[in-house]
């Protein structure tokens, strides 16, 4: 399974290290070309990551799931101008507009566990307008990160609690 062989990876856990681990091989190219390139069905991918997640969290029956819903901004220096996709975003921590980055993020919480699910960059109305790129607000993204979450709990005797600030 790759949550085993990715965490048994000695040193730093980069794509060398992961092709040595996996493939016996010193040379990452290969599994970097396959990452890369294959024809990956991402939403299918991320139902079963999500799926595999659980099962490893493992909610007893009737045990409720909460899912938490929140957004960060990683602040930048003002000087960064070459990283992708910055913008001024309102800060709710210091009460103004930061120079930086948006991730909208879901959390799972058990009794016994929380675990990030997921996390999506939000994307400014003129960013996305510069770059041809579908706006979505916060909540469209919340939206998306819950439905994910929707379609790979198969544990129907759960119920599923979602968590959001206003």
């Amino acid at each position: 399974m790759y949550y085993e062989i990715f965490f048994h990876v000695k040193n730093k856990r980069n794509i060398s290290n992961l092709s040595n681990k996996v493939l016996g091989s010193k040379e990452g190219s290969c599994v970097t070309k396959f990452l890369n390139n294959s024809p990956w069905d991402e939403e299918s991918l991320n139902i079963s990551r999500l799926n595999n997640l659980l099962a490893l969290v493992k909610p007893k029956a009737n045990e409720p799931i909460f899912i938490a819903i929140d957004d960060i901004v990683i602040t930048k220096s003002k000087d960064t101008k070459h990283i992708e996709s910055l913008g001024y975003h309102f800060s709710h921590t210091e009460g103004k507009s930061v120079w930086g980055h948006c991730i909208v993020s879901s959390q799972l919480i058990t009794k016994t566990h929380s675990v990030p699910l997921e996390f999506k960059q939000y994307l400014d109305k003129n960013y996305c307008k510069e770059h041809n790129l579908n706006f979505k607000t916060k909540i469209e993204i919340a939206n998306e990160l819950v439905n994910a979450f929707a379609k790979s709990n198969t544990r129907v005797e759960n119920k599923v609690y979602i968590l959001t600030d206003s």
